[in-house]
C-alpha cells in the first residue's frame, strides 16, 4: 500500500494515510470487475476461426469456436477447408434452434472472407439475422472470441503435453476441453456453469447442473473386449492362413498370430475409432487377384489394400522377399499377421 504525506493541522483539508491516485495507477494487480454483457438473452454468438498444424487424423486442419455472449456457452467445429467455416456455423445455427429452440440473432465475426459466405448472406437476407464485421487489423474487436481460443488451446496444448497425447488426435483433445470448459464455473456467469446458465434459460424449473460422474482425464489408456471382432479377426487369420499354406514353394508355417511390435495397438485408445475389418475375399477382390500360376512364387503373391486416408496403398509382400524381411498385410489399422520366409515360426 502507498503511503500519503502526513497533513499539518493548519490545511483546511482532512488528512489521509495512504495515496488514492497511486494505488489505482500503478497497481500491479486488479481485480477484474464483471463487465455488462451486450446480450440480455442467448443468441448473440462471437464466432472465429483457427488454423492448427500438423493436421489431424482425418485431414482436419482449420477449426472455428463460436462463444454465446450471454452465458458464455461455446461450440467447437473442425474441417478440412478454410471455406467450410461458414458451413459450419450453419449448421450450428440450425443446430440450436432444433434443439433448444433458440434463435441466432447477432452475428459478430472478424473481417475473414471465409465466413462472410453465401450461405450467411443468405441467413442475414432471409431470417434479420444481424452480421457484425469489425474492422480490418483490430482483433481486439472481437475479444470475446479471442479470448474463448485463447482459454481453450492453452487447455489442449496443457492436456497433450501432460498426457503424451498425439499431435494428429489435437480435433478429438478440442472437443473434450470444450466440453470441460462449458461444465466449469466461470466468474462471467456469476459463478455458475456456461451448460447451467445456457439451459437455465431454454429450460427453466429444473436441475441444470452438469453430470460429471463418468468423467474421465483426457488420453487416459482403456482396453476395449469385444468378442464378435476378436472371433472375426481369428477366422480371417485362418483364412489366410490356409491361402499361404496353398502356395507350395514358400516355405511358412501357418500359425496364425497377431504380429508385434504394432503401431496401431490391438486395443486402441479412447480416440482410436473401431471398424469391423474386411474378409480376406474382400480384400482379393479389390485387388484385383486373378488365378495363380502353375508353380507360384513370391512374386506372384497378390497385393493386399489398406485403404485408409492417411496412408498409401501398400506393396506387395515381393518388395522385402528376397532378403527374408517381414511384410505386413494390413486391414483398417490393424496388422494380421507378419510373413517371415526364414525356417520360423509366424511372430518370432
Amino acid at each position: 500500500m502507498t503511503k500519503g504525506m502526513f497533513c499539518k493541522k493548519r490545511h483546511n483539508h482532512k488528512s489521509f494515510d495512504y495515496y488514492l491516485a497511486c494505488d489505482v495507477s500503478k497497481a500491479l494487480r486488479w481485480s477484474p470487475r464483471n463487465k455488462r454483457r451486450r446480450a440480455t438473452r442467448a443468441g448473440f454468438i462471437h464466432v472465429d476461426t483457427f488454423k492448427v498444424n500438423p493436421p489431424g487424423i482425418n485431414g482436419q486442419q482449420w477449426g472455428i469456436i463460436a462463444t454465446d455472449d450471454r452465458h458464455r456457452m461455446r461450440w467447437s467445429y473442425t474441417f478440412t477447408r478454410k471455406s467450410m467455416a461458414s458451413e459450419s456455423l450453419s449448421k450450428l445455427i440450425s443446430a440450436l434452434w432444433t434443439q433448444y429452440k433458440v434463435r441466432v440473432h447477432t452475428i459478430q465475426m472478424d473481417g475473414g472472407s471465409e465466413l462472410y459466405r453465401a450461405s450467411i448472406k443468405g441467413l442475414e437476407r432471409t431470417h434479420g439475422v444481424r452480421i457484425i464485421r469489425t474492422p480490418p487489423y483490430t482483433p481486439e474487436f472481437n475479444g470475446v472470441a479471442e479470448r474463448s481460443n485463447r482459454v481453450i488451446f492453452d487447455k489442449v496444448r496443457t492436456t497433450i503435453e501432460s498426457e503424451q497425447i498425439p499431435s494428429e488426435l489435437w480435433p478429438f483433445v478440442l472437443q473434450d476441453m470444450v466440453r470441460k470448459t462449458n461444465c466449469t464455473t466461470t466468474r462471467a456467469v456469476d459463478g455458475l456453469t456456461p451448460l447451467e446458465s445456457f439451459l437455465n434459460e431454454v429450460s427453466p424449473g429444473q436441475d441444470n447442473k452438469p453430470d460429471l460422474s463418468g468423467e474421465r482425464i483426457c488420453g487416459s489408456q482403456v482396453t476395449i473386449h469385444i468378442i464378435t471382432t476378436a472371433a472375426l479377426i481369428i477366422n480371417q487369420l485362418n483364412q489366410l492362413s490356409q491361402f499361404i499354406a496353398s502356395i507350395k514353394s514358400i516355405p511358412v508355417i501357418c500359425s496364425p498370430v497377431i504380429s508385434t511390435p504394432c503401431p496401431t495397438p490391438l486395443f486402441p485408445s479412447a480416440f482410436s475409432r473401431l471398424s469391423q475389418p474386411r474378409t480376406v475375399a474382400k480384400q482379393l477382390e479389390e485387388a484385383s487377384v486373378g488365378e495363380l500360376p502353375p508353380n507360384p512364387t513370391i512374386e506372384d503373391l497378390p497385393k493386399v489394400v489398406w485403404k485408409n486416408r492417411r496412408f498409401v496403398q501398400e506393396d506387395s509382400l515381393a518388395r522385402k522377399g528376397a532378403k527374408g524381411r517381414k511384410s505386413w498385410i494390413r486391414s483398417h489399422g490393424m496388422f494380421f499377421i507378419e510373413l517371415n520366409l526364414q525356417d520360423q515360426p509366424i511372430g518370432h
